[in-house]
């Protein structure tokens, strides 16, 4: 289990900032696994790698 409570994915096309006064709730982390899988799609999609 990865702390997260939903199936949740990552849109790495659709990069956006959001306000912290406009997160509601609890944020929940995910694994470091999951987590470099999202950097090295960031980096390819952004021409990084």
């Amino acid at each position: 289990m990865n702390g997260l409570e939903k199936r949740s994915e990552v849109m790495i096309d659709k990069i956006q900032t959001i306000p912290v006064d406009k997160i509601g709730g609890e944020i929940r982390r995910a694994s470091d696994e999951e987590m470099l899988a999202i950097n090295r799609a960031l980096a390819i999609f952004l021409g990084f790698a």
